[in-house]
């Protein structure tokens, strides 16, 4: 299950001169005036995971990058750099480096080695990681705070290269068009999508990459626009830009209806748990092909109709329970895939109220 923050966003080429104006003094060690250019920028930047990061170490620089775990600003930042990470995992492994800087800036070698061999093989900042496991057991001293950027690729910092403007053409031909239905991968670098971005909004973005298979990004998109969050996401929530069958093919089925409930995983070893707790199981859902649907309730079964999204993925179920127009969006992504073995969507009323809705396979 996936709850995602909607944030606007300007990214990529377009941060880079915002970023520079605080990297620059944050290099001369001059963190409180890299710390007030990084916190302008918020206006144009806020929830753009590099901002947070280089707001989080220059802050720490301006109030003296203290040794000591016990100082305020020791925990304040790994508070910042762990809100980079919640707003796009994608910079995980970077975050749980720069975690380990500070254990071992602190004279902590244990629980920085811990962070290192934490950091995911194939994510950003890896082979930093890899190198500063080395480092740290072999006794080595912590990089000074003003190179840590640059360990972890930071853009905006000195002699590093603006990153590519999404929206240009790529090199070579124009991509062919994607071939028609589901199914991953359809989409190939440079071709233009619309992005599942938070709930039942959409935009649109270009294709930066495509995940591999066996890494962290398997099953997903590197997209990035300028009304898109540049990140990773799941294959279920990226569309062809225009109308197509497969924008409301997905929503014909049979659903298994609940009240969202919680997911908690724990792993114990080489065992792993899933709870789920509420979730209460409510009558199926059956959306036909013909533009119908039959939706059990315990006031007896409703038959209505359906009609597509204005100009998005989708479709809206007329006069459902409870007498209101419900939006169906999709809600899946990899944990909820590998969980369960079938799609997830969501229904939303206009009063704000959901439901969870996993598809029913013969």
């Amino acid at each position: 299950m996936r709850f995602v923050l909607a944030l606007a966003v300007v990214a990529g080429a377009h941060a880079q001169p915002a970023l520079e104006a605080g990297a620059a003094p944050f290099a001369d060690d001059r963190y409180a005036e890299a710390l007030a250019a990084f916190e302008a920028a918020e206006a144009d930047l806020a929830g753009y995971p590099p901002l947070t990061l280089w707001q989080g170490l220059a802050r720490y620089g301006a109030a003296g990058a203290p040794t000591s775990m016990s100082a305020d600003a020791f925990w304040t930042a790994q508070s910042d750099l762990g809100r980079a990470n919640t707003a796009d995992r994608i910079w995980g492994t970077a975050v749980t480096f720069l975690k380990g800087l500070l254990y071992w800036r602190a004279g902590d070698a244990a629980s920085a080695a811990d962070w290192f061999e934490w950091c995911a093989p194939d994510g950003l900042a890896a082979a930093s990681c890899a190198q500063a496991l080395a480092d740290v057991q072999a006794g080595q001293p912590a990089p000074p705070l003003a190179r840590w950027p640059e360990l972890v690729e930071l853009p905006g910092r000195a002699g590093a290269a603006p990153p590519a403007d999404p929206l240009a053409a790529p090199p070579g031909a124009e991509p062919a068009a994607p071939p028609p239905g589901g199914g991953f991968p359809r989409f190939g670098r440079g071709h233009v999508v619309l992005v599942n971005t938070a709930g039942p909004l959409w935009g649109r973005g270009v294709v930066e990459e495509v995940g591999e298979a066996g890494t962290h990004s398997e099953g997903m998109y590197l997209i990035e626009g300028d009304d898109v969050y540049r990140g990773w996401y799941w294959h279920g929530d990226v569309e062809a830009p225009d109308r197509e069958p497969v924008w409301t093919d997905h929503y014909v089925g049979r659903w298994d209806v609940r009240i969202p409930g919680a997911i908690t995983t724990r792993t114990d070893g080489s065992t792993r748990t899933t709870t789920v707790s509420g979730g209460m199981r409510l009558p199926p859902l059956e959306v036909f092909p013909d533009g119908t649907y039959a939706w059990a309730t315990d006031d007896g079964v409703i038959r209505g109709t359906w009609i597509p999204r204005d100009g998005l993925p989708g479709i809206v179920l007329l006069r459902g329970d409870e007498g209101a127009d419900w939006t169906l969006y999709p809600n899946s992504d990899r944990s909820s895939t590998e969980t369960f073995g079938t799609d997830l969507i969501i229904l939303n009323s206009p009063t704000a109220t959901y439901r969870d809705a996993y598809r029913i396979r013969d």
